[in-house]
């Protein structure tokens, strides 16, 4: 038995359906639960506190009497400012960081290879301290699925996905030869 696998994944390493050495790029996994990884943050995303930032900061610079229609450094800097504060105020009431995912049934039981891998974070942010509490690393897996055919027209994937690891199977090299077994 090789030194790697048989290293004990603790909490904090990678949480996958394998042992994180044993998917790699170049690999060929099979997807056993379709979820297409989304993103990876809070409850609500930077962009979604634009409106009510931008509207603030026309109040508050109307307040000062600076004609922001003018300026409009001023108004993108004093939006981004507000935008930044909204997300904090946000964040520190549900300071859960977690994984946000859609189910794409269209990948299930699809055989594909592995051309990079990245890893995200969740967990419970800790305001006072500046850091994740509860951390667990995920392994994500970006795939691009084969060309595919159909009796009618070629048709090709129009997108590549990430994939968590916890949802695939590796397979063998020679799967091609032996795929009624997966």
């Amino acid at each position: 038995m090789s030194r790697e696998s048989s290293k004990k994944v603790s909490d904090g390493d990678i949480q996958g359906a394998q042992h994180p050495s044993l998917i790699e790029v170049g690999d060929h996994v099979k997807i056993i639960k379709p979820m297409n990884f989304i993103r990876c943050g809070y409850g609500k995303e930077f962009s979604d506190f634009l409106e009510a930032a931008e509207l603030k900061a026309a109040e508050l610079l109307e307040s000062t009497g600076i004609d922001y229609t003018i300026d409009l450094e001023i108004f993108r800097d004093t939006t981004i400012y507000i935008q930044r504060l909204l997300e904090r105020a946000f964040v520190s009431q549900h300071p859960e960081k977690k994984i946000y995912e859609k189910e794409l049934s269209m990948l299930k039981g699809l055989i594909t290879q592995v051309c990079e891998i990245r890893t995200c974070k969740t967990g419970i942010w800790n305001y006072p301290e500046g850091h994740l509490r509860k951390q667990k690393v995920h392994k994500l897996l970006l795939i691009i699925p084969p060309r595919q055919s159909s009796p009618t027209k070629d048709t090709f994937w129009l997108s590549n996905y990430l994939i968590r690891e916890v949802h695939v199977i590796k397979v063998p090299e020679n799967y091609q030869e032996i795929e009624d077994k997966f």
